[in-house]
């Protein structure tokens, strides 16, 4: 309430805390313990977030934290998840292009082809879409290749056009950014 109070702003949910070594923090919370506290607060930051502003706002969510260690790619992934388990056909993009997590929290390969060979190749979409085995509603789009210059990438022109032809195919996008305060990566994602 001292948030809502100072910010003017409501606080859609409060995730739960996990100590680094927690192996809880990098699982998909509503597969592996659907009955825990963690799993209720996705659930209700899925609902919050599915009433605020209107239907085109409540399509894609940018996830980001301060600092690194803070938990966005738990929530990121976990979010998209519970917008899948609900029917939403959903994309989750890891554009956290540093330190991705994503491929790996879904089972795939550290190294497949993602959104940095899209944005600074041209990799077709169709080859870069990776189908989750947590839900025949979730869809990836890892990281992809090494980039040395991600902030660059990210603040291209070829970002937002891709963002919006892939609303057309899904109902919820939710990217896992990097985190504010040590890079400007997710600055342009905003």
């Amino acid at each position: 309430s001292e948030l809502e109070q100072l910010l003017g702003i409501p606080v859609v949910a409060a995730m739960p805390s996990f100590k680094k070594r927690d192996s809880r923090a990098g699982s998909l919370e509503l597969t592996n313990d659907p009955q825990s506290k963690a799993s209720e607060a996705v659930r209700t930051l899925r609902t919050g977030l599915t009433f605020l502003g209107t239907a085109e706002e409540r399509c894609t969510f940018l996830v980001t934290s301060s600092v690194p260690g803070e938990g966005k790619s738990w929530v990121a992934s976990n979010l998209a998840h519970s917008f899948a388990l609900q029917g939403d056909r959903t994309l989750l993009i890891d554009a956290d292009l540093r330190r991705p997590v994503q491929a790996e929290v879904f089972g795939y390969p550290k190294d497949a082809k993602g959104l940095s060979d899209q944005l600074s190749l041209g990799t077709p979409v169709k080859e870069i879409l990776l189908r989750s085995e947590a839900s025949e509603n979730l869809f990836l789009m890892p990281a992809g290749s090494w980039s040395a210059n991600p902030a660059e990438l990210l603040a291209g022109k070829s970002l937002r056009p891709l963002v919006e032809k892939l609303s057309e195919y899904f109902d919820r996008i939710v990217i896992d950014s990097a985190p504010l305060v040590p890079v400007s990566d997710s600055i342009p994602l905003a």
